[in-house]
């Protein structure tokens, strides 16, 4: 099948949550999308290194739980492959040679806009797909670069304020995760006993 709109969503997902799946569902709605690839990172380049990340593949099934029955998502695990860092030019460029779509659009926080003049080859970035930055309720625009604010399309999403950080908190004080997450993803963390305190 030709994808004339592909989108690529990427993300650590540690775990994948519902505020993910209604971005994406938002995003797939607001620009038309014929596909909207969520590609779970190897080893993301802005995360800290004290930042608990539990292994790809768990990261990588997880995500492929939660996205399995809408019909306009799909999962790449590209990234894992590749392994080594996650750079985001890399992802777009070999995307493209896969799908060869008319047109790619990449889908980022608005937290990661305001740091995008810090991304490795971020100008190449912006000239080799459509960036939309997905603004969330708590950030505004007033921390991102202008020039960089010009060259990208904004979309306002109701998401929730769900993270991945506050569900892992959650998780290591063995507290519920219910409505946070998809059930099956639930069920993944604690069939394999992830995020639970040492």
């Amino acid at each position: 099948m030709k994808i004339n709109r592909l989108g690529i969503l990427g993300a650590t997902f540690n775990p994948p949550h519902l505020a993910h799946l209604i971005g994406g569902e938002r995003a797939v709605e607001e620009c038309t999308l014929d596909r909207l690839l969520f590609v779970p990172a190897n080893i993301p380049p802005h995360k800290a290194e004290c930042d608990f990340v539990v292994p790809a593949l768990h990261r990588l099934a997880m995500t492929r739980l939660a996205t399995q029955h809408n019909p306009h998502f799909g999962v790449s695990d590209i990234e894992i492959a590749r392994e080594g860092i996650s750079y985001t030019i890399d992802t777009i460029r070999q995307i493209r040679k896969q799908f060869n779509p008319e047109k790619l659009l990449l889908f980022i926080g608005l937290d990661h806009l305001e740091t995008f003049g810090a991304w490795y080859k971020s100008n190449e970035v912006l000239e080799e797909s459509s960036v939309v930055a997905m603004l969330r309720p708590s950030h505004g625009l007033d921390r991102v670069d202008p020039s960089i604010l010009a060259r990208v399309q904004v979309l306002r999403i109701p998401l929730l304020e769900i993270s991945s950080t506050d569900i892992r908190q959650r998780l290591q004080a063995r507290k519920s995760i219910r409505y946070l997450v998809p059930e099956a993803v639930a069920e993944y963390i604690s069939d394999h006993e992830l995020y639970a305190s040492k």
